[in-house]
């Protein structure tokens, strides 16, 4: 399911389904609005009862791009509007896997968003297989509810903290 989260243009649903799986696996509510209904972000994950993490994966994006495009910044909004329009009083955390945390020029910056840089990408597919091994490593871990509480807060992946530990700010550019 890592494996198919990569910067590749020709790969991106292959790399929005593996997201939604991996909200799943996460133990978060995981949908892929754009897919399911034409409209909407491509990923929506439920944090807690409310807060939404609204999602635009950009993996298609080149590497060496040096801004967040002013469509990728009103598309990642529009998610934003979507998720008041259908949940309204949950709170949506603007997120964006993109290859730079800085705005393009033109782009009106997006509220609150967050970016899930290619070395934030590396350091969360690191702790999830960090994760994933501390529960294999005991016996039925998988089954125990506690031991996976521990080990996802152990590895900053619960709600609260996933997104502060595995994403940066968006900036303004100078």
């Amino acid at each position: 399911m890592l494996d198919e989260i990569v910067w590749d243009e020709e790969r991106t649903d292959q790399a929005e389904a593996a997201w939604a799986k991996l909200g799943l696996h996460l133990g978060f509510g995981s949908i892929r609005p754009e897919r399911l209904y034409n409209t909407g972000p491509d990923n929506l994950w439920t944090l807690s009862p409310t807060s939404n993490a609204v999602i635009e994966l950009k993996t298609g994006v080149e590497l060496t791009c040096t801004g967040i495009s002013k469509k990728d910044a009103d598309q990642l909004r529009g998610g934003v509007q979507w998720n008041t329009d259908t949940y309204g009083a949950v709170t949506a955390v603007p997120v964006m896997v993109h290859p730079v945390d800085i705005y393009d020029a033109r782009a009106i910056a997006v509220p609150q968003m967050r970016v899930i840089t290619p070395a934030k990408l590396t350091e969360f597919k690191t702790a999830i297989v960090a994760f994933a091994t501390a529960l294999a490593q005991g016996q039925n871990l998988w089954h125990e509810e506690q031991a996976i509480a521990q080990q996802l807060a152990f590895h900053r992946l619960t709600g609260d903290r996933i997104l502060a530990t595995y994403s940066v700010a968006a900036r303004q550019p100078k």
